[in-house]
Order: C-alpha cells, then sequence, then structure tokens
C-alpha cells in the first residue's frame, strides 16, 4: 500500500485548529446542558471513535499516523472516562451514531479542506499540485 504524502506544517496547524473550534463548539455545549446536549453527546462519541479510526489508521499503514499515539493514552481513555462520569452524574448518553459519524467525516472533511486551502495560498496553487 503506498505511503500517502506528507502534508506540511501549515497544513496540519490549520486543519487541527479547524477540529479543535468543533471540539470547543461542542464542549461549550456540554458545560452549558451538563452533558445533555445531543449535539455534546453525538460529539463526545465521534471524538472517542475518532480515537480508535487513528489506530486502525496506523495497522492499516503498518506504521505511524498522527494520533496514534494520544488515541490509547488521552482520547480513548478520556472518552471512556467522560461517558461514565456523566452516565453517574444522571446525563444519560444517547449519542445518534449516524449524526455522530456524519459530524466527524464533515469536520474531517473541512478541516483538511482548509488545511489544503491554506497550504496551496502559500505555496502558490501549482507548488502544491507538486
Amino acid at each position: 500500500m503506498p505511503t500517502p504524502p506528507v502534508p506540511d506544517q501549515l497544513q496540519v496547524n490549520v486543519a487541527v485548529a479547524a477540529m479543535g473550534t468543533v471540539v470547543a463548539a461542542a464542549a461549550v455545549q456540554g458545560v452549558r446542558t451538563g452533558g445533555r446536549s445531543q449535539f455534546f453527546q453525538d460529539s463526545l462519541w465521534a471524538f472517542g471513535m475518532r480515537g480508535f479510526g487513528h489506530l486502525a489508521l496506523s495497522a492499516l499503514t503498518r506504521g505511524y499516523t498522527t494520533g496514534v499515539l494520544t488515541a490509547p493514552t488521552v482520547v480513548i481513555p478520556f472518552w471512556w472516562w467522560a461517558t461514565r462520569t456523566l452516565e453517574t452524574a444522571g446525563a444519560t448518553q444517547r449519542p445518534r451514531h449516524g449524526r455522530a459519524v456524519a459530524l466527524l467525516l464533515g469536520a474531517l472533511v473541512g478541516a483538511h479542506t482548509l488545511g489544503q486551502l491554506a497550504s496551496r495560498s502559500r505555496l502558490g496553487w501549482a507548488g502544491a499540485r507538486g
């Protein structure tokens, strides 16, 4: 299986910031509603599943991929802890898995597109196409 091209640092920074914006918006909704917001619950579930996605991608490529170190040490344990803590506090978690997957895919596509656009604008359109 061919290795995908390595993105430049600007592309990575912009994509991470864009995903961070989505996570921050979900966190605000979670705080405002005591963990009962559907957007928050869908986002929390997608956050945890994203961790498993990082592990799967590394297994598929048989090597290091971005996020493979933090997925088992931060992302998945936090998702598990947050879900259990909210359940214990009475905020029953009922994520809508289809919506959560759509949210995650939309956020990923949007974040990576913004990163690509930032990279291309800095490098010039022809230089970014390789």
